[in-house]
């Protein structure tokens, strides 16, 4: 199922931009997800802190985060300038612009990709292509 822009009350031409101007609120309102959950994620990948994670449509980078918190590396991509803007800053995040289909890194050089709360479901060759087998 697709979504339909032009029938949205806000409607835009261009999606990527869809959380423009909305940043400071995604990154204030936005849930967190359960501690269990982030252990599910990090189930059976060795010690967080030898794992390299992209998490592609990071939004403000509330996933990113979480994963950074037990010590993964995260690359949190996301399009949109200003949800990287209103992001909190973490030491363990680098935010880089990019989408689900043009991810800036190369072949195999993560072990875990996310996508927690993209605004669409997203699942691409490139992802296939960054993820160490």
């Amino acid at each position: 199922m697709s979504f339909d822009f032009s029938t949205a009350s806000d409607a835009i031409a261009n999606p990527l931009s869809y959380f423009s101007d909305r940043g400071e609120d995604y990154e204030k309102y936005r849930p967190i997800y359960p501690s269990a959950a982030i252990d599910t994620i990090l189930l059976g990948l060795g010690s967080p802190i030898q794992v390299v994670a992209a998490d592609v449509g990071a939004g403000t980078g509330i996933g990113a985060r979480l994963l950074a918190d037990r010590g993964v590396q995260v690359v949190a991509i996301e399009p949109n300038e200003e949800m990287r803007t209103a992001a909190t800053p973490h030491e363990r995040v680098e935010f880089v612009a990019g989408t689900a289909e043009q991810i800036p890194l190369k072949n195999a050089s993560v072990d875990l990709v996310t996508s927690f709360q993209a605004f669409h479901p997203i699942w691409s060759v490139e992802m296939q292509r960054i993820c160490i087998r």
